[in-house]
């Protein structure tokens, strides 16, 4: 299975268009770089390195432990990913392939070992029985590795170039 790009500008008169795409191929939509990558989940699933410019952002969707995997195709400057269950529920987040912040420091560790540098991290998705224990152990992660990682927030906006 290959993801599926939806293109609001294309051909004809079709409000939207369905465009297959290959994983690590760079396709262009507007002023945009688009490059999907496939991400360890419970179903197949892909994040989508978005270029514009001389900024990247990565975004994973839901991802789990082996996300580092996609560290081999991107390299951006802004990781928008999820953290949906505490350290405490690991072996669950591992079942159903989405991240614990134990599990975003690794892939953290795995990124700036290929890298050498750590993008902007900004982390959604928390599953909300676990929100309390994900920002107190990101707040963790965040000092041990001594780089931020900022918990969004509904109406937040970004600076992604700084």
């Amino acid at each position: 299975m290959r993801p599926v790009l939806i293109d609001t500008q294309g051909e004809g008169h079709a409000a939207l268009n369905l465009n297959v795409i290959d994983y690590h191929q760079e396709t262009t939509v507007l002023d945009y770089s688009i490059m999907a990558v496939p991400v360890p989940h419970a179903v197949e699933a892909a994040g989508v390195q978005v270029t514009v410019g001389d900024t990247r952002l990565f975004y994973t969707g839901d991802a789990g432990q082996g996300l580092s995997e996609a560290w081999k195709y991107v390299a951006p400057d802004v990781l928008l990913t999820e953290c949906s269950h505490g350290d405490e529920n690991r072996a669950h987040a591992l079942r159903v392939g989405h991240l614990t912040p134990g599990l975003l420091k690794e892939t953290l560790i795995d990124f700036k070992g290929r890298h050498g540098y750590l993008p902007k991290v900004l982390v959604t998705h928390i599953n909300p029985p676990w929100e309390v224990a994900v920002r107190r152990e990101l707040a963790i992660v965040s000092e041990e590795l001594d780089h931020e990682i900022v918990v969004t927030e509904s109406d937040m906006t970004f600076d992604l170039g700084s």
